[in-house]
């Protein structure tokens, strides 16, 4: 059962109602916000509270939909057909109950509490691209206090984008964080020496700026990508990219610009 609410959570998703300037490293928090902790929490939990009752129950109506046609083994599964708008209610309590560690000050259960309960909020009907980013960023700090080494920050804030990029990508909703995140899940693969994956989502880049069709951004994806492929141990490739870009006019202040970033200081 959990494995059929994860394709639904994620499908769900997919039908909810609806650029940073990037320094290619995932970053360290931000100065703290003239706001409380409390009143920061507060505000993130309330993004995915007070649903409308005919927002909830159009929702329901794809889910119910989607379980008859997906999964028509368990259509007459009482818990499975009960699950999204039960859902929602479920998030209330979770919301509440991190409002309540933030005013404990207790980072570690709510980090833990938002860290399970993921997938969940993914279902939920307010989960739009806009405040799944926020609910990301915000969880994305917790990270950075609670994580046991540097390595385990870096693959959970690379789970949180990469989640994201799917989701702008089913929605074909080329969200203006798209490029951005793009970007940081290059660097962040190649900082823990995930250069397959580098790969993989450096081409995605190249290809996004190439359909953009500006010029400088295509030149550099072209370097993230060519610096995946010189990790990976790919001179070749990396060659055959360079060369592709090299005679550019914008090549050279390009290049200048790269230098001031850390996967390209070596």
């Amino acid at each position: 059962m959990k494995k059929l609410l994860f394709i639904f959570s994620c499908f769900i998703s997919i039908i909810a109602y609806g650029s940073k300037v990037n320094q290619c490293v995932a970053q360290e928090p931000a100065q703290e916000p003239e706001m409380t902790f409390e009143e920061l929490v507060t505000g993130v939990m309330q993004l995915y509270q007070n649903v409308d009752p005919q927002l909830a129950e159009e929702r329901n109506e794809t889910y119910l939909l989607t379980l008859k046609h997906i999964t028509p083994e368990v259509e007459n599964n009482e818990e499975a057909n009960a699950f999204f708008l039960n859902n929602i209610a479920h998030i209330d309590e979770v919301a509440n109950q991190a409002i309540k560690f933030a005013k404990e000050k207790n980072i570690a259960e709510l980090a833990a509490l938002l860290d399970t309960e993921l997938l969940n909020f993914y279902a939920h009907p307010h989960n739009t691209i806009d405040n799944e980013l926020i609910l990301h960023t915000f969880l994305a700090e917790l990270y950075y206090f609670t994580s046991n080494s540097y390595e385990e920050y870096i693959r959970r804030v690379i789970s949180l984008d990469s989640y994201s990029v799917a989701h702008m990508e089913a929605l074909e909703d080329r969200h203006q964080d798209y490029h951005a995140k793009l970007i940081d899940l290059t660097c962040n693969c190649i900082d823990i020496g995930e250069y397959e994956k580098a790969i993989a989502y450096g081409e995605k880049l190249r290809a996004y700026t190439v359909e953009v069709g500006e010029v400088e951004s295509q030149i550099y994806a072209s370097l993230f990508l060519a610096k995946a492929y010189e990790k990976a141990g790919n001179t070749k490739q990396q060659k055959a990219i360079i060369d592709s870009i090299k005679e550019l006019p914008q090549y050279a202040k390009c290049c200048e610009d790269m230098k001031q970033l850390a996967i390209f200081a070596d």
